[in-house]
């Protein structure tokens, strides 16, 4: 089954708007790491930088996928002869954006870098098609890339706030970040509660940074980027 690690971005090359110095190395990563993974829900699912390995296709067989030709090599091979689809010559990657492939494997065999091609997020086979087969048989395609949206100065600014202001609460400090306390009637301690994700939803922080971020990379205030569906798309299977 494939795996997906999340890798830090490298904040060295702004200045944050708290002193970071005396903070213990461990408590700071944690700090960006929380920043980072709501900074990926509040555009969407898609800014970070992210790390997927042994992500399994099965292309579906297809009839123009099936059409036995006899390749320069001598061997016969299916699908990529002249005036037939290419739809079993490429697929779409499951996770978008794509930043870049660095593996993949057909039946275990490691591929060339100039056997394949990304183009956008769809991966195309050079010079022949995929292997396809029926949805029972073991996925014979595995692929390791990265995605997400890289960091510009902006994103980088807008992480350093939130992460500043995650350091403030854990430290018991002044925290800018909205409680989730709307009403406080002080006689009866009467307290009434939003819910812990309605200001994530909204994209509303009350960070000034952070909000202009989110109106720049989600307007629209997206949950997730848009996906189709088709039988005719290579499923993804593990």
């Amino acid at each position: 089954m494939s795996q997906t690690s999340a890798a830090l971005w490298d904040l060295s090359t702004i200045t944050p708007p708290c002193d970071t110095a005396a903070v213990d190395p461990t408590m700071s990563n944690n700090a960006q790491s929380a920043a980072q993974q709501l900074m990926w829900a509040l555009s969407g699912r898609r800014a970070g930088n992210f790390t997927t390995v042994n992500e399994l296709y099965q292309p579906t067989r297809q009839s123009a996928c099936m059409f036995p030709y006899k390749a320069a090599d001598g061997q016969w091979r299916n699908g990529y002869a002249p005036g037939y689809g290419s739809e079993c010559c490429e697929f779409q990657i499951e996770q978008q954006p794509v930043q870049a492939v660095t593996a993949v494997r057909v039946e275990g065999v490691l591929l060339d870098a100039a056997d394949y091609s990304l183009q956008g997020s769809t991966l195309l086979r050079i010079g022949q098609c995929w292997p396809s087969g029926d949805e029972c048989q073991v996925a014979p395609i595995s692929i390791d890339y990265t995605w997400g949206l890289p960091p510009t100065a902006f994103t980088l600014l807008a992480c350093a706030e939130l992460m500043c202001e995650f350091l403030a609460g854990w430290s018991g400090n002044i925290c800018r970040l909205p409680s989730r306390v709307t009403s406080i009637a002080r006689q009866g301690v009467t307290m009434e509660l939003d819910s812990p994700t309605e200001w994530a939803a909204i994209g509303m922080t009350g960070l000034p940074t952070v909000d202009a971020w989110v109106r720049t990379v989600n307007p629209n205030g997206i949950v997730t980027r848009s996906r189709f569906y088709s039988p005719d798309l290579t499923p993804r299977v593990g």
